[in-house]
């Protein structure tokens, strides 16, 4: 069994693919591959056939015509079939799919997609409820999600090499945490790069899609089909978004100040040292004679 080299393989992967070589790849590139594709067998997870707990959200409506005393109303409608699945060949560019190749997201609560859709107060928003025409093998990219993968840096005492099974996870929980950060208009493409080319190669080894952890709720599950047809949609809804709430941390991350020149300074640790003897006593005390 082919097995990771470092800790690190998925950050360095994830560098020469956006910014070295994508199509042609280094060896050091298709090892690290040769490795994800030996151990996602570990990650298996089967959704069997009509299972249903798997919706998606579009932004926005469709309208109804409503007969009312003679008169013809038009009202908001949720979007149809044709519209609640993704178009053949013109897909956008996302997590997993790259633009013209289209890939069914979803999730498995109706909170996890309308969070996913990013909207605003008062727009609307279809949803859709599906489930799996066929058992569907999917890679579980949601296992070490909560975990930290610097955390082997730590754990493993000073002077050891840690095991292949801690770089193992360690790496795996790059990718679980790559799959899952969320993806916006503004993303710059090469973001995109590594998680395209790891879904490609889940795919080529027969999965069905991928799950992974939504960093929007807490109990969502997001998940991406390569194929739309292995889904059929049961119904449709439409929803109003009433709220939108964030929580930001309570201190800044970054902070700077604009000094007379105009320029941005900011504090900077320039030395640490022990307090000398004598510092730090409180006032009003003596020194013992």
């Amino acid at each position: 069994m082919t097995e990771f080299v470092s800790w690190e393989d998925y950050l360095k992967f994830a560098q020469a693919v956006r910014y070295a070589q994508r199509y042609i790849r280094t060896p050091q590139t298709e090892a690290f591959l040769e490795a994800v594709r030996c151990s996602a067998k570990k990650r298996l997870l089967i959704m069997n056939v009509g299972w249903n707990h798997i919706w998606r959200a579009q932004l926005g409506s469709g309208t109804r015509e409503i007969e009312q005393d003679g008169r013809t109303f038009h009202e908001p409608s949720a979007y149809g079939q044709m519209r609640m699945k993704p178009r053949k060949a013109v897909g956008r560019e996302g997590r997993v799919n790259p633009k013209g190749i289209s890939c069914f997201y979803g999730a498995t609560t109706r909170e996890t997609v309308m969070a996913e859709v990013r909207p605003w107060m008062g727009s609307l928003i279809s949803v859709g409820r599906f489930k799996v025409l066929r058992d569907a093998r999917m890679v579980d990219c949601s296992k070490y999600h909560s975990e930290s993968p610097w955390s082997l840096l730590f754990d493993v005492p000073l002077g050891k090499t840690p095991s292949a099974e801690d770089i193992e996870k360690a790496v795996w929980t790059h990718i679980d945490k790559a799959f899952s950060q969320p993806v916006t208009e503004n993303d710059d493409a090469p973001a995109y790069v590594p998680t395209q080319i790891l879904a490609e190669v889940f795919k080529a080894e027969g999965y069905d899609g991928i799950a992974y952890k939504s960093t929007l709720t807490d109990d969502g599950y997001n998940l991406a089909f390569f194929d739309p047809v292995i889904v059929s949609q049961l119904h449709g809804e439409l929803y109003e978004t009433k709220r939108v709430r964030f929580t930001f941390s309570e201190n800044a991350l970054d902070q700077y100040f604009i000094n007379d020149q105009g320029d941005a300074v900011r504090n900077v640790i320039v030395s640490v040292r022990p307090i000398p003897k004598g510092e730090g006593k409180g006032k009003g005390e003596r020194k013992k004679k």
